[in-house]
């Protein structure tokens, strides 16, 4: 029996019955969608099947199922939207679905649900990765790897690619002699975090463009130190390139958290050159954890490395004192730990005898740690000047100025021999400032050790130069130098001169004493600019110098510039000499000096010197008579006190009338009344000068008592005695004298007459005019000259008339009173 033809049913009412039919009708509507030979029948499942995003499970399941059995390339995208529906069997069925169509892109988004929860639906994925795509899964698993290396979907791929050896292929395929391959497979390793990929990753280094350096640069710097260090530690076993040095110096030698790892991988580079280059790169910013790590690299055979680690090691020991000084450091305590700790490791690797180089290198970091503890160097001392005497100026030259200057000093107290064995040093590797620290102390030196010294200094070629040293910002060096080059035998006269202007006084006073020893041409200039001097002993030593040396009629000029020294030594003893040669000068000349300038002069010398009344005392001891009456008349211009009147009244005994007369004369100016009674003694002396003078000194004395012993000398023969005893009743008493006046003006004595004129000019009254004015026509040149005189004291302008015929006067006298009176009435 033969069934007849039945026409295939549309597939969209088919459709329909999928959705709404009942369940056999769903069923075969299923089975003829998945054997439909319509070509339209694909896309009017996946137009369903987007459109069925809300529908229940039920309406959903068969349309996936569909699209899987039909193996619809074009139901990727419809399907992916389902696989993160909430529904399991729905994500479950859509897996199944994309697993029929095995394409990339299907595998692009089945890769996700590895870590979906369902563990039927992780491990199908698991399945069908490895089963299915096999081999061609390593490009989604590549594409698959996320930014995120700690997330679970990471790890997941990681998993996937270890099982299927996608890391031993791109190792093995990095390994190619093909640079793109490389630049390939090297965008690959930097999706992972896989430390066995970094030394195929280090291969980059200068490989490709920017692009390439950037991402490398990216990668290394998410792997730790500890993950670096071997590899890289490989690949700068190899002759690194530059590039691979810039590269490794922005990604792990910038790095600050491991400095000790990294000096420790630095020293393990053979090739020296860029062994010193990353050692430099760690020390770029050192720290206390450094050093002992440090510490055994001054064994390098490389002394450039050596010399680096040294430096930076000092450095670090100057910085850890300056922490250990300042007030705000808050980890002192450990600071302290760490140096004591520092000494001990130094000490001990000293005492294993290290090798010279190795020794010198150690020496100066010793050297900068004496700054805590001297004590630690002198151990070592002995043979670091032996085998390492350069090293030890070196690390002097570093240490402060006083710092060095104290440990010489200790070194001196400690042992002589090491204190030579390091003049012999410094001679030989000269440095300034060690230099410099032993001519501080040349004072110390044995006469050995200064000629070491100076040898060098004076040499043909010293690295420290005299002239330097001669303008040294330190006084105690400029003289030192300065000595050393004055016991030489070499010409210093232009040094002399300018030390001579020295801001050192110590200075001074050397240039000064060389310049006397060495006679310089302009040694009397520099004596002479040496008064003005600030110090007292340049000042001192210029004046004896000059004293045995100078003119005599220019010493005191020259002394004289001296009397206003800020020293009062100096003043005091400048003006004493000038007192001296004054007083010499004023005794030499006396009596050629006129009334006033007598009294001011001794007045003034008095002053500059009070001991010069005790030389005038001593005068008039003297058992020559003119020392004895120069003394007498030079006291007459002094004002001298109970001493001195003591002595006048003893010399009032002198044999000698002139000595007498000048003494009484003195001891009138001085105007004492107590010594009336000694006075009025003298009026009995035989000697008509002596009287005449003691009335003259009773006269100044001015005691009314005085009158009447007086009045008798109103007739004296003495024209002196008389006219002095005239004035003096006048002055004292206001005694009438005119009528004794009025005889001795017609005495026949013109000396008389000439007297009587002077006691009218000494009463100087007006009244008496009349009595004078005939006198100035007289014979005798004394009584004219006399009559002139009190004329003029009384009243000058009454000569105004006369003058033209007074000048006409042959006395010598008389023209010179006239010439000095024309000064004051014209």
């Amino acid at each position: 029996m033969m069934w007849p033809f039945q026409a295939a049913r549309p597939p969209a009412e088919l459709i329909v019955l999928l959705r709404n039919g009942q369940m056999l009708e769903r069923k075969k509507a299923f089975n003829e969608l998945a054997e439909h030979d319509n070509p339209e029948t694909d896309e009017i499942i996946l137009a369903a099947l987007r459109e069925s995003h809300d529908s229940p499970p039920e309406q959903v399941l068969p349309l996936i199922e569909l699209v899987g059995k039909r193996g619809i390339e074009d139901g990727l995208d419809a399907l992916r939207q389902y696989l993160a529906h909430d529904d399991v069997q729905i994500r479950l069925a859509s897996l199944r679905a994309l697993i029929h169509v095995p394409t990339q892109a299907s595998l692009d988004s089945i890769l996700p649900l590895i870590i979906d929860d369902n563990a039927n639906i992780r491990r199908e994925v698991r399945e069908t990765v490895m089963g299915i795509f096999g081999e061609k899964a390593a490009g989604a698993l590549l594409r698959a790897v996320p930014e995120d290396h700690s997330s679970p979907y990471y790890f997941e791929i990681v998993s996937l690619c270890e099982e299927m050896g996608v890391f031993d292929q791109l190792m093995e395929n990095f390994s190619l002699p093909d640079d793109e391959v490389k630049k390939f497979q090297f965008n690959n390793m930097i999706r992972f975090h896989r430390p066995e990929f970094l030394p195929f990753m280090l291969q980059m280094a200068g490989i490709g463009g920017t692009n390439i350096q950037n991402k490398l640069r990216k990668a290394l710097t998410d792997y730790s130190t500890e993950e670096l260090i071997d590899p890289v530690a490989e690949a700068l076993s190899k002759d690194p390139s530059k590039a691979l040095l810039k590269i490794l110096d922005e990604v792990l030698f910038i790095r600050t958290n491991a400095k000790g790892e990294l000096l420790k991988l630095a020293a393990m580079v053979p090739r020296k050159e860029v062994r010193h280059e990353l050692i430099a790169k760690v020390f770029r910013k050192i720290d206390t954890t450094l050093f002992l790590p440090a510490l055994s690299l001054l064994g390098d055979s490389y002394a450039p490395i050596r010399q680096l680690v040294s430096d930076n090691l000092c450095e670090l020991v100057t910085t850890t004192l300056k922490r250990l000084d300042d007030p705000s450091e808050q980890n002192k305590p450990f600071l302290r730990e760490q140096i004591t700790h520092w000494q001990e490791e130094l000490s001990s690797m000293i005492q294993v005898e290290p090798s010279d180089d190795v020794l010198g290198s150690l020496s100066l970091v010793l050297f900068a740690l004496a700054g805590t503890n001297r004590d630690i160097i002198f151990p070592a001392l002995p043979r670091l000047l032996a085998d390492a005497p350069a090293d030890v100026i070196k690390s002097l030259s570093a240490f402060p100025p006083l710092s060095r200057f104290e440990f010489i000093q200790e070194v001196m107290r400690h042992d002589r021999q090491l204190v030579n064995a390091m003049i012999k040093a410094a001679v030989k590797f000269p440095h300034p400032e060690v230099i410099k620290s032993f001519l501080e102390l040349m004072d110390e030196l044995t006469s050995e050790e200064r000629e070491l010294l100076r040898k060098y200094l004076t040499g043909r070629s010293p690295i420290v130069h005299i002239a330097d040293l001669l303008v040294d910002p330190l006084p105690k060096v400029r003289a030192t130098v300065l000595n050393l080059v004055g016991e030489g035998q070499a010409d210093i006269t232009q040094i002399i001169d300018d030390r001579s202007r020295d801001t050192s006084p110590e200075v001074r006073e050397i240039a000064l004493t060389l310049a006397l020893q060495k006679r310089h041409p302009k040694l009397a200039a520099i004596l002479e600019n040496a008064l003005t001097d600030p110090s007292p002993k340049v000042v001192m030593k210029a004046i004896l110098s000059l004293r045995d040396t100078a003119p005599s009629e220019r010493f005191p000029s020259l002394l004289a510039r001296a009397i206003n020294h800020p020293s009062e030594e100096i003043r005091g003893y400048a003006l004493k000499e000038i007192a001296k040669i004054t007083q010499q000068k004023y005794l030499d000349n006396y009596q050629n000096l006129p009334p006033q300038v007598r009294k001011l002069a001794g007045s003034a010398i008095l002053k500059l010197d009070a001991s010069f009344v005790d030389h005038l005392i001593g005068e008039l001891r003297s058992l020559d008579v003119d020392s004895r009456l120069r003394a007498a008349m030079i006291m007459e211009n002094l004002q001298v006190g109970e001493k001195t009147h003591q002595a006048l009244l003893s010399a009032m005994e002198d044999p000698s009338q002139k000595v007498r007369a000048a003494v009484v004369k003195t001891l009138g100016v001085m105007g004492n009344q107590a010594l009336l009674g000694n006075l009025i003694e003298f009026l009995n002396d035989p000697d008509e000068r002596v009287r005449a003078n003691t009335i003259e000194a009773i006269s100044s004395i001015g005691d009314e008592e005085a009158v009447r012993i007086l009045l008798p000398f109103l007739n004296d023969s003495n024209n002196r005695i008389r006219g002095n005893a005239a004035f003096a009743v006048w002055k004292i008493g206001k005694v009438n004298v005119i009528p004794v006046v009025q005889k001795m003006l017609v005495h026949k004595d013109a000396n008389m007459r000439a007297t009587g004129l002077w006691v009218l000019g000494e009463i100087n009254l007006e009244d008496y005019l009349s009595m004078i004015i005939p006198f100035l026509r007289d014979k005798n040149d004394m009584i004219r000259f006399n009559a002139m005189r009190s004329a003029s004291k009384i009243k000058p302008e009454i000569l105004k008339p006369l003058l033209p015929q007074l000048r006409r006067d042959p006395s010598p006298d008389i023209k010179r009173l006239i010439t000095e009176l024309s000064y004051r009435i014209i």
